[in-house]
C-alpha cells in the first residue's frame, strides 16, 4: 500500500511540515520541514493556472489570496 502523505502548517513554529503518515492518516510517521518548497509549489502554481493572482475558498470558511510575480 502506498504511504500517505500529509501537510500542515506547525502549530508552534513558522514552518510547514510535509510527510508520511500512519494509516488511519491522523499522526506523521515522519515528517520534514517543506515551507520553501511548499511555498514556492504555491507561486508557480498561480502563476500558471491563474496569470498570477487567485483567490482560494475553503470549506472552512478559510480564504486564501495569493499573488505571484517573477
Amino acid at each position: 500500500m502506498t504511504p500517505k502523505i500529509g501537510i500542515q502548517a506547525a502549530p508552534f513554529s513558522q514552518m510547514i511540515h510535509g510527510g508520511t503518515l500512519n494509516a488511519d492518516g491522523t499522526l506523521f510517521k515522519h515528517k520534514e520541514d517543506v515551507t520553501e518548497d511548499a511555498l514556492r509549489a504555491v507561486a508557480e502554481y498561480v502563476l500558471k493556472h491563474f496569470e498570477g493572482s487567485g483567490r482560494f475558498e475553503f470549506a472552512d470558511g478559510l480564504v486564501l489570496e495569493v499573488v505571484s510575480t517573477k
